[in-house]
């Protein structure tokens, strides 16, 4: 038989325990290991006879493995697992397997597309233990379930986080690490308490509660409480930290009213408690590595811990990376005297056991929680999807992830191109206010008063420029009016600070398909007052030159080579501000080259000038009230109608403008 071919990517940190382990198997004749890559170059317990690469892409130019395994720093796992199953092969990744939600999306959609598996890293998963332990949960061995904790009172020094450049940090040169206590070494646990409580997808989560501190000079979590709700059945908590006085083994307990269960799960042994009565279990543990390799083989073979089965730990690692993070008051910490000494935070274990209990740090009264660490966060809720020949290539949320400060609004994001790759960002470092594609307005008021910010973010006033104020409100979807088979028209409230309704929406989407590799869509909107009179304003119309940004609004990823243009102007400060019949941004993006564009399909709509922007952040948008507020009325509202683009690749001007063509009025009228 022929031997199972595997590539490893990272030869250092954890990856250094997978050459171990796939040396050993090589020499063995169980598999063949084809080749390592390591940009800092190879390591002597490489096999002389395997070939070492700068890059993933060199090794595949040479050789296609069967598997890839991905063990590297969490910002390159996405690129580098795209990149192995783009190629044909599978992948193993170490947890987490991203860094975000966006990029879990991305992921799964590039497994889909390629028929490629992906299997995390979580490598308790793949002991017995943890089915021993669903088991008795879900069969009444342990009486009613109650709730699922993991207690991990580990201990970390300083050199910890100065091993590597992302170590401690959540972003590094504006991307996304995703380190911290519940994200990344304690991970394991946090994942196992959420699969024996039966809650693996996001539609299984109804709200994620966070209390995230830190002892260590760093900008991530060390210590935490962490707090997931359950759409129904037993609640998952969770009380970390990295400032023990020792580091004790972490558990996983399952609370029935009849007995528990304890798993220590990084040496599969499980505990069953029944009143006075233990009884103890020692399992195995299968490889899970061995385990991808067979799945290749043969289908049936399941995955332990499959990319799929991660969504809600990533449904927490996104709550956790849109959390506050609070430095602890150092009255509390104890350091050693001798050098690369490990902080002790004062009674840290006693109180992580009574935050369990009582549900948090601030709850349980520890002296150095403060209450305004104590966050609650939930998932989007998908509205509606945009599809095409059984591809999702858009998703309308709720907004119920964003925070009221931050323009909670319905938009579309993900967005994708018919190829799969993403067009949209949201909740961008740079501008945590920023959602996909949607309608968003700075300034909605009276004329006569303070206005309402239902853009998000600071406010612009024409005598002390960004404000961070009080003043934010925020978009409810209502209802559908009409749903078909490649439309809808819905209803949406735009709600003022104080919970009185301002403005109704009418948004139709439309879409249809542009052959092969581009799709278009329509973007129909009516702004209806719900009091006598109201004015929409931008930064633009209250005193900032140029800044007139609001009314439809596109948040892309972050691009390089971007050619943004109008048939009559180029680059960022030609177009900004300009009007044209389209504006078309290519570049490329995370997943590949594309082509994006927009194009007022009537002439009113036409006639708003076009925001860009290039060098901040990457953005495109039209602009409702460029450098003077527009003032509706009931009697007479404001209509804007827009055609939109999404293809693969970089597309000449005659075909932009030709997809983005206006179509009959008559079908487009919202």
């Amino acid at each position: 038989m022929t031997r199972p071919t595997i590539a490893l990517v990272g030869l250092r940190g954890f990856g250094a325990v997978h050459l171990t382990s796939l040396r050993r198997r090589h020499d063995a004749g169980e598999v063949q290991l084809v080749g390592v890559v390591d940009p800092a170059g190879p390591v002597p317990e490489v096999p002389a006879d395997v070939p070492w690469f700068a890059s993933l892409a060199e090794l595949l130019g040479t050789v296609l493995p069967g598997t890839t395994v991905v063990s590297t720093p969490i910002p390159t796992h996405l690129p580098l697992a795209r990149e192995a199953l783009l190629a044909g092969s599978d992948v193993y990744l170490e947890k987490p397997p991203v860094a975000g939600l966006d990029e879990y999306d991305d992921l799964r959609e590039v497994a889909r597309r390629t028929g490629r598996s992906v299997q995390v890293g979580f490598q308790n998963l793949g002991s017995p233990a943890v089915a021993r332990v669903r088991e008795l949960a879900t069969s009444g061995g342990l009486g009613d379930v109650q709730q699922v904790d993991v207690l991990g009172p580990w201990s970390r020094r300083p050199s910890y986080y100065a091993r590597a450049a992302w170590a401690g940090r959540r972003l590094l040169a504006g991307v996304r690490t995703a380190d911290g206590v519940v994200t990344n070494p304690l991970a394991h646990g946090v994942n196992t308490a959420l699969r024996l409580a039966g809650i693996e997808r996001r539609d299984q989560v109804a709200a994620v509660h966070t209390e995230l501190y830190r002892v260590h000079d760093i900008e991530c979590d060390d210590t935490a409480y962490v707090r997931v709700e359950p759409v129904q059945g037993p609640a998952v908590a969770v009380a970390l930290t990295l400032a023990a006085p020792e580091q004790v083994e972490p558990t996983v307990t399952v609370r029935g009213d009849v007995g528990s269960a304890v798993l220590a799960y990084t040496v599969d042994r499980v505990e069953l408690r029944r009143g006075e009565d233990v009884e103890v279990e020692q399992h195995p543990r299968t490889d899970l590595v061995t385990e991808l390799v067979e799945h290749g083989r043969d289908p049936s073979v399941p995955l332990s811990s499959s990319l799929g089965a991660s969504e809600a730990f990533m449904v927490v690692l996104e709550a956790v990376q849109r959390a506050p993070v609070h430095a602890v008051d150092q009255r509390y910490v104890r350091w050693g005297e001798t050098e690369d000494a490990a902080p002790v935070l004062e009674d840290v274990v006693r109180w992580c056991e009574r935050a369990l209990a009582e549900g948090g740090f601030v709850a349980a009264g520890a002296p150095w929680a403060d209450p305004v660490a104590v966050t609650r966060w939930r998932p989007s809720h998908p509205i509606a999807v945009v599809e095409l020949d059984g591809a999702v290539l858009a998703v309308e949320g709720d907004g119920g992830d964003v925070e009221v400060v931050n323009g909670r609004r319905p938009f579309l994001h993900p967005v994708r191109t018919r190829s799969g790759v993403r067009v949209t960002d949201d909740h961008a470092p740079d501008h945590v206010w920023h959602h996909g594609i949607s309608t968003a307005l700075q300034h909605v008021g009276t004329g006569d008063g303070p206005t309402t910010n239902l853009w998000g973010g600071p406010t612009y006033l024409p005598a002390d420029g960004y404000q961070e104020r009080d003043d934010h409100g925020h978009v409810e979807h209502r209802g559908f009016l009409e749903r078909g088979e490649r439309s809808w028209v819905e209803e949406l409230e735009w709600i003022g600070r104080d919970g009185r309704p301002l403005l109704r929406e009418r948004r139709r989407i439309s879409w249809e398909a542009a052959g092969a590799d581009a799709w278009v869509f329509g973007w129909d909107l009516t702004l209806t007052p719900l009091v006598d009179r109201l004015e929409l304003g931008s930064p633009g119309s209250h005193g900032r030159v140029g800044g007139g940004y609001g009314g439809l609004t596109w948040r892309l990823p972050a691009s390089v080579g971007v050619d943004v243009r109008t048939p009559t102007a180029s680059g960022e400060d030609a177009v900004h501000g300009s009007t044209a019949p389209w504006l078309a941004w290519s570049a490329s993006v995370p997943g590949g080259e594309v082509t994006v564009g927009l194009a007022g399909a009537d002439a009113t709509t036409a006639a708003d000038p076009w925001f860009v922007r290039v060098t901040g952040y990457p953005g495109i948008g039209s602009a409702l009230a460029w450098d003077r507020p527009v003032v509706t009325t009931p009697a007479d509202p404001v209509r804007r109608s827009f055609r939109g683009l999404v293809a693969d690749g970089r597309l000449d001007d005659a075909t932009v403008a030709e997809l983005l063509a206006p179509a009959a009025a008559a079908d487009r009228t919202a």
